[in-house]
């Protein structure tokens, strides 16, 4: 008997890439296999995902009952408190609406699993990938657009939405890139560090 599934969810099984296997469907959620290729030809660790709805919007996570190759939550890592896979700035992801639109939410996984595994190696999340969670991507990428439109150079334009509060800063330090186009993303170390494995100091 074929399982019924919301069409979000149906889209992705149409689409489902060669790196994924379908392993369990039910009305809400696919689970998953990932063998993500390496660059040399070879595979990375294989791992269990569950794709789900949130919103609206897919999500992902380990699949839960499985054992777990990344933590349960760490910020550093873009892995929300309640195990989801923080993708990327809201607006650049899609709602899976026809074949085209699932095929750019799962490449927008297969970017965000080579990410992990990356840091898997390197201790932190790699620093060009670094926006804020959540709607702050969008607000730190809106100011960013701003900044670079500005025919009075950054430095003035990031002096300007500072003191209109549009930043949010209270941060006396500059927080512009050395070239005055792009934000620097403020960068604690992990919370974590125990229990992720992430270094100790970022860098920015």
């Amino acid at each position: 008997m074929q399982v019924l599934m919301k069409p979000e969810l149906e889209l992705l099984c149409m689409e489902l890439p060669c790196w994924a296997s379908l392993i369990k469907s039910s009305l809400n959620e696919i689970q998953c296999e990932i063998s993500l290729p390496k660059n040399g030809g070879d595979t990375h660790a294989n791992i269990s995902l569950t794709i789900f709805l949130q919103s609206r919007r897919l999500a992902a996570m380990e699949t839960k009952g499985k054992q777990k190759r990344w933590p349960i939550f760490c910020p550093e890592r873009h892995i929300n408190p309640d195990g989801d896979f923080c993708l990327g700035v809201y607006n650049k992801i899609p709602t899976v609406e026809d074949s085209i639109t699932a095929q750019t939410w799962w490449q927008i996984l297969n970017d965000y699993l080579k990410l992990q595994f990356l840091a898997d190696r390197i201790g932190r999340w790699p620093i060009k990938n670094a926006y804020p969670h959540g709607d702050g991507g969008d607000l730190q990428e809106s100011i960013e657009e701003k900044i670079f439109q500005s025919s009075l150079g950054g430095e003035l334009e990031y002096t300007n939405l500072r003191a209109s509060g549009m930043l949010g800063l209270k941060q006396r330090t500059k927080l512009l890139s050395k070239h005055g186009d792009l934000l620097i993303n403020g960068r604690q170390a992990c919370i974590f560090i125990e229990q992720c494995g992430c270094k100790k100091k970022q860098k920015n």
